[in-house]
């Protein structure tokens, strides 16, 4: 039987995880997104070459990482490996405000899917029912696209401005920071509709010069990043306990202390770089 865990990513620095697609009417590289509800998502794939390629830089084991990755091996004969990569899905988008510096966006339906995972993949009903009930009781309207969770004078973020002071959070309050690491009072709850517009139509775009050989600018482009401070979540299940110790240890590796992975592209202008935390359910 297959066994899974879960993990946050927190951006250090913007992250461009590009969809390999063009929009020809501004942006030339656009983010990876799900293809429905149009939020950010890091494919599978990506998530499997970072860590596989942040393992080989650290010179991790070579038998356990094909073990843990699998390895095309000589003469195209394949052993794949034991791992089970997920896409990671968007939880907080970092939305500058007129009263501190950011806030984590996020919405009702992204915190239930993030809660649906954590019950479908972990065996753990974390209080599920009241979560999802809780989300439930929140009303949005136009003069109310957003909820903030302190009390004090009602901000501004992005375009955005909600009539709504800061909501009672006290059956909610621990269980959100537990699961996060984040103080609630940092996040800004949005409407399901004006979050997926956002995330479709509102992700920061960077000018950027390439430089051919010679030293001279040969065009602009733009490209959509992720902004730091972003998180992300994603799934990574072992195939039928059959890694044992060495599973353990790659985990103990992954989310240690000082361990920086690097996901998406443009490492060598800084982008992508991560911290990874494997979430603790009690």
């Amino acid at each position: 039987m297959n066994r899974y865990k879960m993990f946050l990513i927190e951006a250090l620095s913007n992250l461009h995880a590009g969809s390999g697609n063009t929009d020809f009417g501004i942006v030339d590289n656009l983010i990876q997104r799900n293809p429905v509800t149009k939020i950010p998502v890091i494919h599978s794939s990506g998530i499997k070459g970072a860590l596989n390629d942040y393992f080989e830089q650290i010179k991790y084991d070579k038998n356990n990482r094909i073990k843990l990755f699998g390895d095309e091996g000589k003469e195209g004969e394949s052993f794949p490996g034991r791992l089970i990569f997920f896409e990671a899905n968007l939880l907080f988008l970092p939305l500058r405000s007129n009263k501190k510096l950011f806030y984590y966006a996020t919405s009702p339906f992204v915190i239930k899917e993030f809660i649906s995972f954590i019950k479908d993949f972990t065996n753990k009903d974390y209080k599920t029912e009241m979560i999802n009930g809780w989300m439930d009781k929140i009303k949005f309207n136009e003069d109310i696209p957003f909820y903030t969770f302190d009390t004090g004078s009602i901000p501004e973020i992005e375009d955005f401005r909600s009539d709504k002071k800061g909501v009672n959070t006290k059956e909610i309050k621990d269980e959100i920071e537990k699961l996060t690491g984040l103080n609630l009072e940092d996040i800004a709850l949005f409407n399901d509709d004006y979050f997926n517009k956002i995330c479709e139509r509102s992700i920061p775009v960077i000018a950027r010069n390439k430089i051919g050989d010679d030293g001279e600018s040969e065009n602009l482009f733009y490209e959509e990043v992720l902004p730091r401070k972003s998180v992300l979540y994603f799934v990574l299940g072992e195939e039928n306990n059959l890694l044992g110790a060495d599973y353990e240890n790659f985990i103990q590796v992954l989310t240690a202390d000082g361990t920086i992975v690097q996901f998406g592209g443009n490492y060598s202008v800084g982008y992508g770089f991560c911290k990874v935390k494997e979430l603790k359910l009690s």
